[in-house]
């Protein structure tokens, strides 16, 4: 009887610790910018998660200008020809004033200023890098080259890590309840910017805490982030797929005060040529080649093997101008990869030395770091599971279910399904295991002479 109460609740356990599946739709409206819909959770949660390549030349953020203010994102998209846009700060709706700093092409709102509540996202336009600027850290003025600035509160992320805590307490930014969310994060080279828009307040989306919106960022390549306007201000507009796409919990998107927005407009391309050599790759009679030369989107070709001044040549050509990185190998050497910014109507060279796979050589140094990885897997950096702090991930359910203690077998099993999922119930089926051979043997004890 033990034995069957054991493996009845260890199944119950196992099932109700697996961690709800969330189903993600991905689309690529314009190059260089992905969007991906998560469905997922008990309650049921649906999330927007745009992702935008900054390396790209055809792309370029905008924030509103004050003589813009008090539109609804698609109103504003229209006006300023941005093809993404959400919401900004939390604002006063007596002059839809912005709640902290904000800048729009290059003109500072008047009167707006940061605190050291609000995070800041700055887009500079000569570097084409933008920077998370942490709550805390107080600025009086954008640095020069800085065009773009968007504020909110609270952070959800900082250097990859979930806040512990949240001030609960917060009337504005409400960060410990489930509602419609709206956030932005960055990765640490300033490269990857990720939007979110969570539907919230329906049935059939109950929306996210700060927590799990700091996770769900997290989870698609975001070292830092922070809310913006959420409630009624969360809507996410994307011209290439309809306009709104997002389900505002009024029903019909919401005035407010600023906006950040994505801009895309198509550049001529360019080409990406260079060696593959040994040891050096200014040494001529060093060309490799059979070698396979990938790009990061899959294109492949081989290197040339005559004449002898081009042995070891590649070229690819037709590129939109980002940075692309090169993976190279060849039978007999170390595999390699090197990134390169490619600009319209240019040739870059890009050429990468291999080393003899006889050689050691420290392998977990990358040759380039990659800051594009979600979309070049194709996969937009998506993770199944939960993230880092109390959210569980995107659709998580929030606290983390409990299996319980006891389970039927006196045997403590709580271990949160977003840290670890199946955790506990290892730990009950375990027990049950364990009580069930001590049962053996004892039984074996009494019928031996």
């Amino acid at each position: 009887m033990v034995r069957w109460i054991c493996g009845f609740w260890a199944v119950v356990a196992l099932v109700a610790a697996r961690p709800a599946r969330a189903v993600d739709v991905t689309t690529d409206p314009y190059p260089g910018v992905r969007h991906v819909v998560r469905s997922a959770g008990t309650p049921a949660v649906r999330a927007h998660v745009v992702i935008i390549d900054l390396t790209s030349a055809e792309i370029g953020l905008h924030a509103t200008t004050p003589d813009r203010r008090g539109q609804r994102p698609s109103a504003w998209a229209a006006a300023v020809g941005a093809q993404v846009a959400i919401g900004g700060d939390l604002f006063d709706p007596t002059g839809y004033r912005p709640a902290g700093l904000a800048m729009g092409d290059g003109t500072l709102w008047p009167g707006s200023a940061d605190d050291d509540r609000a995070a800041m996202l700055m887009w500079d336009q000569q570097t084409r890098r933008a920077r998370v600027v942490p709550a805390g850290e107080v600025v009086a003025a954008p640095p020069a080259g800085v065009t773009q600035v968007v504020s909110g509160r609270p952070m959800v992320l900082e250097a990859g890590s979930v806040p512990a805590t949240f001030v609960c307490s917060d009337a504005d930014a409400i960060p410990c309840v489930r509602a419609p969310r709206a956030a932005v994060g960055l990765d640490s080279a300033g490269t990857r910017l990720v939007l979110a828009v969570v539907d919230g307040w329906s049935a059939t989306s109950a929306g996210m805490t700060a927590a799990e919106v700091g996770a769900l960022l997290a989870g698609f390549g975001a070292d830092d982030g922070f809310l913006l306007d959420g409630g009624g201000s969360a809507a996410l507009f994307v011209q290439g797929e309809g306009g709104l796409v997002s389900r505002p919990s009024d029903g019909v998107e919401r005035a407010v005060a600023n906006h950040l927005g994505v801009v895309y407009g198509a550049q001529p391309p360019g080409a990406l040529v260079g060696f593959i050599r040994e040891g050096d790759i200014f040494d001529a009679t060093r060309g490799i080649s059979p070698a396979t030369v990938r790009l990061d989107d899959g294109q492949t070709t081989m290197t040339l093997a005559t004449p002898a001044d081009q042995r070891g040549r590649y070229s690819f050509t037709g590129l939109r101008p980002r940075l692309w990185c090169v993976s190279v190998t060849a039978a007999g050497y170390h595999p390699a990869s090197k990134c390169k910014q490619v600009v319209s109507n240019t040739t870059e060279f890009n050429s990468i030395a291999l080393v003899r796979d006889t050689v050691p050589i420290d392998a977990a140094v990358p040759d380039a770091a990659r800051p594009d990885a979600a979309l070049r897997d194709g996969g937009g950096g998506v993770k199944d599971g939960g993230g880092s702090g109390d959210g569980g991930g995107a659709g998580g359910d929030g606290g983390g279910m409990m299996v319980g203690e006891g389970g039927g077998c006196g045997c403590r099993a709580g271990a949160p399904s977003g840290a670890g999922a199946g955790t506990g119930a290892g730990a009950l089926l375990a027990c049950c295991l364990g009580l069930w051979g001590m049962l053996r043997a004892r039984r074996r004890g009494r019928v031996q002479p």
